[in-house]
Formats: structure tokens, C-alpha cells, sequence
């Protein structure tokens, strides 16, 4: 019975080191199915930021002074094949995002499940992405969030509130507000309500942090 796992890999920074201990898990694979004589096939592709790709089935471009360290590198894909056993393992590697990072393992079950682990225990083990925006991404948004509200709420008020010296396009959409009184107090709640919910939504998810 053959099975297939998968890994969607998030926030995480590979240095060459990393790169390499993967590629040896993966490679040992390899040899294996060469010592057995199996029909396999084992491929390391590194795509630069000058569209140039290249291939090599043995280590030679993560080495030092290789091309990993000669040029920006933007994609890193490692693939393995054991054609007899049906056994398949896809490794890809993306600068700059996490679209397209992912980790694929097929094969009978047993192989599939054990070298899944070992791939994800070393891919776990990789330094978290840092970047502030990442880290403090929660903040940022609740805090605009609150900021938006404010801004719109604001924006209304110019047409409730008193205002010195208005364009003849402000009062006359002040004049309009305010002779209709529905759309006046509809205007006002809908302030408030903006308000209120915006700073319900922040408060509610420190208290949850909390």
C-alpha cells in the first residue's frame, strides 16, 4: 500500500547548512536504492535571480565557493525517485515567501512515514523567520484597524460637527444631513458603531491573549 505525505513549510529562513543536512537525508535514500540496484534518479536544481537554473545529482553546487554562494539564489528543488519501489521524494525551496514551499514523501507506508519525520524533524529545526512585519504582524493590523475606524469615524464627523470655513461641496452635504433628520441620526450611530467595534475587535483579542 502506498501512502503520501505533505508539508507546507512556513516562516522559516534555510541557511546552507540547512540545505545540506537535507539533501544528505535525501541522498542517503539514494544510495540505498543504488546499492539495491534500483532504478532511481536523484536531482538537485538551484534557479538565480539572473534566470539562469542548474542541475547537478551530487552535492557540488552547495559546496563552498558553489553557485549557492556565487549568486542569489530564488529557488532550490531536490527530487528523488526509486522508479522499482515506487518510493518519491520533492523538496522545494522558495526565497522570499511561502508560496511553493513544500515537502512531498510517497511510498509504502512504513518508508513514507519514517522518512517524512526525519525530513520535517530537520526542516522544524531551521531558524524561525524574523522579519518585524512577520513578528509583530498582529499588532500592526489591530492597531490599524483601531487607526481605520478613528479615520472613518472622522471622516463622517465633518458632516455632523461644526465646522470653521467648509467648501460650498461640504455644506452642502452638511445642509442635506441635517435637514434630514433619519439620515442624520443614521450617519451618528453609524460612528458610534464604527467606533465601537473596532475597539471591541482589539480589546477582545488581548483579553483572549491574556
Amino acid at each position: 500500500m502506498k501512502t503520501k505525505r505533505t508539508k507546507l513549510i512556513q516562516k522559516k529562513i534555510f541557511s546552507k547548512e540547512n540545505i545540506r543536512n537535507l539533501w544528505e537525508i535525501i541522498n542517503s535514500e539514494f544510495s540505498k536504492s543504488q546499492k539495491d540496484k534500483n532504478h532511481s534518479s536523484l536531482e538537485l536544481e538551484i534557479i538565480c535571480a539572473d534566470g539562469i537554473s542548474y542541475e547537478s545529482e551530487t552535492d557540488d553546487l552547495l559546496k563552498d565557493g558553489g553557485i549557492i554562494d556565487q549568486k542569489k539564489c530564488i529557488s532550490i528543488n531536490i527530487e528523488y525517485h526509486d522508479f522499482k519501489l515506487e518510493r518519491r521524494i520533492s523538496l522545494n525551496l522558495k526565497y522570499g515567501g511561502n508560496y511553493g514551499n513544500d515537502l512531498l514523501v510517497r511510498g509504502d507506508k512504513n518508508w513514507a512515514s519514517g522518512t517524512f519525520e526525519t525530513l520535517n524533524n530537520s526542516i522544524e529545526a531551521v531558524k524561525p523567520q524574523q522579519h518585524w512585519f512577520i513578528r509583530y504582524k498582529t499588532i500592526i493590523l489591530h492597531i490599524s484597524a483601531v487607526f481605520a475606524g478613528y479615520l472613518i469615524s472622522e471622516i463622517l464627523d465633518i458632516f455632523i460637527k461644526p465646522i470653521e470655513n467648509p467648501s460650498e461641496n461640504i455644506q452642502a452635504i452638511r445642509d442635506f444631513v441635517h435637514s434630514n433628520q433619519v439620515f442624520y441620526y443614521f450617519v451618528l450611530s453609524l460612528i458610534y458603531l464604527l467606533q465601537t467595534i473596532f475597539l471591541m475587535w482589539f480589546l477582545r483579542y488581548w483579553i483572549i491573549k491574556l
